[in-house]
């Protein structure tokens, strides 16, 4: 094969891999956060400084992993068509955006004349890099991959003589005897003298070469409060954008950085989507800015020394005004330490760390357990004014929750102890969990559920030091209750699986048998003709299960994307195993096979909905038994695997289709130990439901699933062998078991199903306080 046939490959390759991304857009619910790969998203990262495309010595592949693998999101990268930085720029050890001697790679192709002001030939601006533009996509592409938004920034200012001296437009580094111009002129619609077209056809090149990114942000200018640079020039560059890809299907955001700290916007661009700002604390920018509808960022920071404190308490304190984008500057990526772990020297403008990014990831972690979609910041939830010297702001749900970040405004570390610090609040009556969280890791540093009936109520802060988040959800009757009776009491399940016709024929078979009633009723959607038809047979079954003041709990076995329903059991739901091309779109938003899912759920989304309407709250467990490999869905781990068709999953059905009285089952059975390859998130799964097949009732298998469960509820979600009293004793932080329909009969004696039901341990309907009242 020839060189020129390789190359034609590769870039075939990398177009192949970015085409049919569905790119990151505004939430059409509320456009101050995003809506990517199908699902709410706010951008929040400690990324390098901003040269990991442009400087070639850096090993982007490394410092991506280590980005998704601490949990970050996002990152910037300046073009390097105008701009690079000498070494020592701003005192930043060993700048990624200085690269060494020669190593500059930027868009414009290198001539054959010697005189570049940095080292080697001059740069030819009517020649492209093939070399950078192959490096660009591959960086995108894999980001993508890694679920990273990249913001492209395409221009910064020169903030002095010596960035214009190495810029590529600088006359005397281009063969194109561009003119001489003072550096403040060049980012201008009237003194340009000429820069203006290789500006415009740069901005060009790069949105055509990015068409098909999901990922891709392009931000007009870093800084542009800086050097000179206008704002109608940035609206024409924002107009560039706009028309080179008014046909590209999947139009990119555009982002303009407004002012370091704060401004009020008067007058914004239509086309821009993203307002950002730079080392904006405190983030009072946010409330002055809201009223326009669009993502407030806080893009970078940095420049307050190397510890971690001020840029950590920078991150909570705006994500929590309702900020929905922020970067960290992070030096600990370097050349050679593309890991992060660089270790920043003592006089650096700013920091970076591991530890840092896990006070990062930590901050996401708290805003994705939450429906932030629907909430707005509201610090009227704060009925007190809180003790000197401390600042407060909450994202609020009215009823349903409460994001709330607290944390002292003295430039000293302060330390409370437990009980220190109290909040008073404003809640309407409900049932409430209440999670004190740990900023720097994420870890529960205490948490409660309680009742409040009338009036503004008090909550005792555990021992923190400088900052802490709180984070307070209205529990649904049916979750606030199980979480109640864990370690105390366990409800008896029963599932009724075909015939949909007949719903409740295994619950009625208990019933005879023990003259009490299952406390949770089961059904299915299931796959058959006959079953389907009878779909709405087994909803009104539901309802009434709930009106007589059960649990219900809803499965979803269906057929494969690839095939309309119905199908069969053998080959259909197992044995019809998707290829890993076929999982791949299934997967990727926007592809057939993943609109196919969609409809599919479609067509269940009404059932749900008249549940909904009843006032039923739902234990929906859909792709359940992930592990097991014989389901369709099943048997794929990491995060793009069946992980990532339960996210996609929820977020259809609860943001798309508003389905809020949903309870997600994180079903896992008892076949290996890689649960943790399987988790969605924490935010999508509210049970850990254990199917027990094998000798999954063993001590060392229970405990395994605590430990997965964390301080979630822990149920057995499926069995044919019953649990024993005395297992149950030793095992105790199970809240249901469900035995699965005939099978409870086939594995356990009448003798033993009565032993079980007349448990001091075991709940029944009639013990149940759940019934609904007219």
């Amino acid at each position: 094969m020839s060189k020129n046939c390789v190359f034609i490959l590769v870039v075939s390759l990398l177009v192949s891999c970015l085409h049919g991304s569905e790119a990151i857009q505004l939430h059409p619910d509320n456009p101050h956060y995003f809506l990517w790969q199908g699902r709410p998203t706010i951008l929040i990262s400690s990324a390098e400084h901003y040269g990991a495309v442009l400087n070639p010595d850096f090993d982007t592949s490394k410092y991506l992993k280590t980005l998704a693998a601490d949990g970050l999101n996002y990152t910037r990268m300046f073009v390097g068509g105008t701009y690079v930085e000498p070494l020592g720029a701003f005192n930043i050890p060993r700048n990624t955006l200085a690269p060494k001697g020669d190593r500059f790679l930027s868009p414009w192709a290198r001539s054959d004349q010697p005189g570049y002001a940095g080292g080697g030939a001059k740069f030819d601006l009517t020649q492209w890099d093939t070399a950078y533009f192959a490096r660009l996509k591959d960086f995108v592409s894999q980001a993508e991959t890694l679920g990273i938004v990249v913001e492209v920034t395409l221009f910064c200012p020169f903030y002095g003589d010596s960035q214009w001296a190495l810029s590529p437009l600088h006359a005397s580094n281009n063969v194109n005897q561009t003119p001489e111009i003072d550096r403040t002129h060049v980012y201008t619609l009237d003194k340009h003298k000429g820069l203006l077209v290789y500006q415009e056809r740069l901005t060009r090149k790069l949105v055509i070469e990015l068409r098909d990114a999901g990922n891709v942000i392009f931000e007009l200018c870093n800084e542009p409060y800086f050097g000179g640079v206008t704002v109608d020039w940035q609206h024409h560059i924002a107009d560039v954008i706009t028309e080179t890809q008014k046909d590209h299907p999947d139009k990119k955001l555009i982002a303009q950085n407004i002012a370091n700290k704060g401004a009020l916007v008067t007058n914004p661009h239509a086309a821009v989507s993203i307002l950002n700002f730079h080392y904006a604390a405190p983030p009072d920018t946010v409330a002055q800015n809201y009223a326009l509808n669009r993502v407030i960022g806080d893009d970078e920071t940095g420049f307050r020394g190397i510890e971690d404190r001020p840029y950590r308490m920078e991150g909570w304190d705006f994500i929590m005004a309702g900020g929905g984008l922020y970067n960290n500057l992070d030096y600990s990526f370097v050349a050679g330490h593309e890991d992060g772990t660089f270790v920043v020297p003592t006089g650096a403008p700013g920091g970076g760390n591991a530890g840092f990014r896990r006070s990062m990831r930590a901050l996401q972690d708290f805003m994705i357990r939450f429906d932030f979609i629907h909430m707005s910041p509201d610090n009227r939830v704060i009925a007190d004014t809180l003790p000197e010297g401390m600042s407060a702001r909450a994202l609020v749900t009215r009823g349903q929750a409460y994001a709330i970040y607290l944390h002292t405004t003295s430039k000293d570390e302060v330390q409370f102890e437990a009980g220190q610090l109290k909040i008073k609040l404003n809640l309407p009556a409900g049932q409430y969990q209440a999670d004190w969280v740990d900023t720097r890791t994420g870890q529960a540093a205490a948490s409660d559920i309680f009742r409040h009936e009338t009036g503004a109520c008090t909550l005792t802060a555990p021992a923190f030091t400088d900052d802490i988040g709180l984070a307070i959800q209205g529990l649904p009757k049916v979750l606030a209750y199980l979480k109640g009776i864990s370690g105390k009491k366990i409800v008896a399940g029963q599932h009724n699986r075909e015939p949909n016709a007949d719903p409740d024929k295994w619950t009625q078979e208990i019933f005879a048998t023990t003259h009490k009633s299952p406390g949770l009723w089961s059904g299915d959607f299931l796959f058959q003709a006959d079953n389907i038809a009878h779909r709405q047979t087994m909803i009104d079954e539901a309802i009434r299960q709930w009106k007589s003041g059960a649990m219900i709990n809803i499965m979803l076995h269906t057929c494969p994307p690839t095939q309309e329903e119905p199908c069969q059991w053998d080959p259909g739901v197992i044995n019809q195993l998707l290829s890993d091309a076929q999982w791949k779109e299934l997967v990727t938003d926007g592809t057939e096979l993943n609109k196919n899912w969609k409809v599919r759920l479609d067509t269940i989304a009404p059932y749900l909905q008249q549940l909904k309407d009843a006032g039923a709250e739902v234990m929906f467990r859909p792709l359940h038994e992930m592990n097991q490999k014989v389901f369709w869905w099943g048997g794929r781990p990491g995060p793009n695997g069946t992980a990532r068709l339960f996210r996609i999953t929820h977020d259809y059905l609860t943001h798309i289709k508003g389905l809020d009285n949903l309870i997600w089952v994180w079903d896992m059975q008892d076949i290996d130990r890689t649960w943790a390859q399987y988790n969605p998130g924490e935010a999508y799964w509210d049970i850990l439901a254990f199917d027990v097949y094998g000798n999954g009732y063993s001590q060392s298998w229970y405990e395994y699933a605590v430990s997965m469960a964390g301080d979630k509820p822990l149920a057995i979600g499926e069995c044919s062998k019953l649990p024993t009293p005395a297992q149950l004793e030793s095992q105790p932080r199970y809240v249901f078991f469900m035995p699965w329909a005939e099978l409870v009969y086939r594995d356990n004696t009448p003798a033993q199903i009565i032993e079980l039901y007349n448990s001091s341990r075991v709940m029944t309907l009639e013990e149940l306080p759940l019934k609904p009242t007219e």
